[in-house]
């Protein structure tokens, strides 16, 4: 008998971003919702949904991403004007935090976190979504799996440029491995906090990866249909 599929794992905090506005993310969540799998959703309340059979969805705000409370007073670094802001590193960094959370709620060996905006991404498709979560049921088991485009991190990455060692838009991780992969990341955020920086959330996973890479796998990818076809 063949393993069940992943389970997703997503989440939105509506920050009315001028990158990209809350009609249209909304739009795009509304796709990954309709893949069809069983989803943990961390939703804010505005996030206005079609329900359906296998979706379970909980609250998210921005006063309840840790890193939004833990970054006050850290430097913001240079990234896209109206996107890198405080409140989006947080959210980004919440990630982990929410796979934690959502091992409670799942009893799938296997979780799978994907962006709610996935679907912006050029050749992301429902079907490859679906396959990539069978493929993670099955061989996904005692090492975190990560979408790397640039490939591991061999030197400690600095805070101020967002660095593509981690995609950041998929995540495999068996769920036995949820908690200790957010209290990994928390300690490292926490480090880099407490030299008066705060940064993209894929530049805190590519320093833990570097600090562990004995329980990380990564495909490589880039931004487009890769992030799922790319997994082996």
């Amino acid at each position: 008998m063949g393993s069940a599929p992943a389970h997703i794992v997503t989440g939105y905090v509506r920050l009315d971003s001028e990158h990209r506005g809350h009609e249209r993310y909304t739009a795009l969540g509304q796709q990954l919702v309709d893949v069809g799998l069983p989803t943990v959703a961390y939703l804010d309340p505005a996030a206005v949904l079609r329900s359906r059979p296998g979706l379970l969805r909980l609250h998210a705000s921005l006063e309840r991403c840790w890193y939004w409370q833990a970054s006050e007073g850290a430097g913001i670094p240079d990234g896209t004007a109206g996107k890198d802001t405080r409140s989006f590193l947080s959210v980004q960094h919440q990630k982990t935090a929410w796979l934690a959370d959502a091992a409670s709620y799942s009893d799938a060996d296997v979780l799978l976190w994907i962006d709610f905006g996935i679907f912006h991404v050029a050749g992301i498709t429902a079907d490859g979504i679906r396959r990539l979560a069978e493929r993670a049921g099955e061989r996904c088991r005692d090492r975190v799996g990560m979408a790397s485009i640039w490939g591991p991190p061999f030197a400690p990455v600095p805070p101020e440029r967002v660095a593509w060692h981690c995609a950041g838009g998929v995540l495999a991780v068996p769920r036995n491995m949820a908690s200790w992969l957010d209290m990994a990341v928390r300690i490292e955020a926490q480090r880099q906090i407490a030299a008066g920086h705060a940064t993209w959330e894929v530049n805190t996973w590519a320093n833990v990866w570097r600090l562990h890479p004995e329980w990380f796998d990564s495909w490589h990818c880039d931004h487009n249909g890769t992030l799922l076809a790319g997994y082996r």
